[in-house]
């Protein structure tokens, strides 16, 4: 939110000054605003559609699979993915299963 605004008022005042106004520092807005422009990744865009097909596999077993039984799932279906690469992107959405009592 602030570094948006001290985008907003760029062109009124100096980003040094403008950051020092609002206590973020300098270099923490140009990292900010050269992460906004940059174009999505080849390897972030894969990860997207894995995710959305591993949402899928999770929502067909009821949110029973774990992450052996998804990459199974995936494999049926053409999906080529590594089982690592599936408990990365399940750990980073929470994507977990759901565990039956005995």
């Amino acid at each position: 939110m602030k570094y948006a605004w001290v985008e907003q008022q760029r062109s009124t005042c100096s980003v040094e000054r403008l950051c020092a106004l609002v206590g973020v520092s300098r270099s923490g807005y140009m990292n900010w605003s050269r992460r906004r422009i940059q174009p999505p990744t080849p390897s972030r865009l894969a990860d997207a559609a894995l995710l959305s097909a591993i949402r899928a596999a999770n929502e067909k077993g009821r949110g029973n699979f774990g992450p052996l039984k998804i990459a199974e799932e995936l494999n049926a279906l053409g999906i080529k993915a590594g089982l690592n690469r599936i408990k990365r992107l399940r750990r980073q959405h929470g994507i977990i299963c759901k565990r039956a009592r005995k």
